[in-house]
């Protein structure tokens, strides 16, 4: 008979056992899911900051351009047609970035023009 009921608590031991390690291999299966999900968010989110990173690296250029090309026709190193060419250029290029912004770039352009008149 003790032979019988250490068989049966085996049984039961082994039975448990395995229940356990189907729940352990079923929430760590879960628990990869999450952490996969969550890398694609990281991934989608450190995406989304580079392109915004090189909308602000353009826009810059494109204003240092914008101030340089002034600059050099203030100097009288290059022609005010040209300056004016690569001007409109520049608020061209930040306007598909921002429109708001080229449009306050504009504003200040054409007051530095029309004080260059009087």
């Amino acid at each position: 008979m003790t032979k019988k009921i250490l068989e049966c608590s085996l049984s039961f031991f082994l039975i448990a056992c395995g229940i356990s390690m189907l729940f352990v291999v079923f929430n760590a299966k879960q628990a990869f899911n999450s952490y996969l999900t969550a890398i694609e968010e990281q991934k989608q989110v450190q995406t989304k900051v580079l392109q915004s990173a090189e909308a602000v690296k353009e826009v810059c250029f494109e204003l240092g351009i914008l101030a340089g090309a002034r600059s050099l026709e203030e100097q009288r190193l290059i022609e005010p047609t040209d300056a004016n060419e690569i001007v409109s250029e520049s608020i061209d290029n930040i306007n598909k970035h921002s429109e708001r912004l080229a449009k306050i770039v504009r504003q200040v352009n054409n007051k530095i023009l029309s004080n260059r008149i009087r």
